[in-house]
């Protein structure tokens, strides 16, 4: 798993992660070997290298991070690397946090350090869609997630030592989150119009305030990612966990695979009986998910030929910056599932687009 991981790194990075030492202590490891002081410490440098990397522009960000850090916690059971301490905030050195003293009350503040590893993954999709954002809109600015808590503060940026610093409020978030969870496109729309504003701050370096330059860069940014909402809405229903709507089919196919799961007293030919119910509504439910995925295909194309071919477009980014957590069968099942939607709300948004709305 570490060897995957840092090679990947060590790939998307130009070959700048792993050296001869890093190269050694991996091939010791595969041949089951313990690592020398001098292997394990090549290998924490190369997980601190791969880290480093990932907040470059281009780099895989927070889900890069997070998987690396998965990889490392596995082989410090079995060979410990010197790794640095771990901060309160795992994420530390590739987050920033800004409390606003007067404008935010101490005890949420306290509240929110104390429970800081609940909001990880408010702050993996931030920085996924920021970064999936820069890379489509050709932003090579180098930055880092975070988050603000000041009440009247949804989202800003700030230049740190190393880079900007992209801001969203916690509490913004979640509340917004919360009243969609069932409508992850909207969530979707709102972060990446969120993220379009403030990376274009970032472009701009926030000199210029709101002037008719930034609306522009803004407004362009906007308009050379919209095709990535629907692939921001998978990230969001993944990462955060939305519940997505079981259907009565998949509920009845539940239940009778409870009922021959609980049939220990049951006879053949009820087994039986159950299993041919089983196998005739998933044939059923198959059937009728490609009829209604041609047909929505068939109506979407009718009134926006270019709607399904950007859906598809969003959704091949998305499968190619898969977080590590996320099953390809659960993406599939997902975009099955509101392709139609995607591609309903993709004409919607070109329709208020051409008319001056947001």
């Amino acid at each position: 798993m570490l060897q995957q991981a840092l090679r990947e790194a060590d790939k998307a990075a130009g070959g700048t992660v792993l050296d001869a030492g890093a190269e050694q202590a991996l091939a010791q490891l595969a041949a089951g070997s313990a690592l020398t002081s001098s292997e394990a410490q090549s290998l924490a440098q190369a997980a601190r290298r791969a880290n480093a990397a990932a907040v470059e522009p281009g780099g895989g960000g927070l889900l890069q991070v997070a998987r690396l850090e998965q990889a490392v916690q596995a082989v410090q059971k079995i060979a410990p690397l010197p790794m640095p301490p771990r901060a309160h905030n795992p994420f530390g050195q590739f987050a920033g946090v800004l409390i606003a003293k007067k404008k935010y009350d101490p005890k949420r503040a306290r509240n929110f350090k104390r429970h800081y590893t609940d909001w990880l993954p408010y702050l993996t999709a931030w920085d996924a869609i920021l970064r999936l954002m820069a890379s489509e809109g050709g932003i090579e600015y180098r930055f880092k997630p975070g988050f603000v808590l000041e009440d009247g503060v949804v989202g800003m940026c700030a230049q740190g030592k190393n880079g900007g610093i992209i801001y969203v409020n916690p509490d913004r978030f979640k509340e917004y989150a919360t009243a969609h969870a069932e409508r992850p496109m909207a969530l979707a729309s709102f972060l990446h119009q969120l993220a379009a504003h403030e990376l274009a701050h970032l472009q701009r370096g926030g000199g210029d305030g709101h002037s008719e330059e930034f609306s522009s860069t803004r407004e362009a940014l906007g308009r050379s990612t919209a095709h990535l909402i629907p692939a921001f809405a998978v990230l969001c229903a993944s990462v955060l966990r939305l519940p997505v709507k079981e259907s009565p089919e998949q509920t009845q196919i539940r239940e009778l695979k409870k009922q021959l799961e609980r049939g220990g007293g049951a006879g053949k030919g009820d087994v039986g009986r159950l299993r041919q119910q089983i196998a005739r509504l998933e044939a059923e439910r198959a059937a009728a998910l490609a009829d209604a995925a041609r047909a929505s295909s068939r109506a979407v194309s009718r009134s926006c030929p270019d709607c399904v071919r950007r859906v598809e477009e969003a959704v091949q980014v998305l499968r190619r910056h898969l977080p590590a957590d996320l099953p390809r069968a659960r993406l599939e099942r997902l975009v099955t599932s509101h392709r139609e939607k995607l591609a309903a709300m993709v004409e919607e948004h070109d329709r208020r687009a051409a008319a001056g709305g947001t």
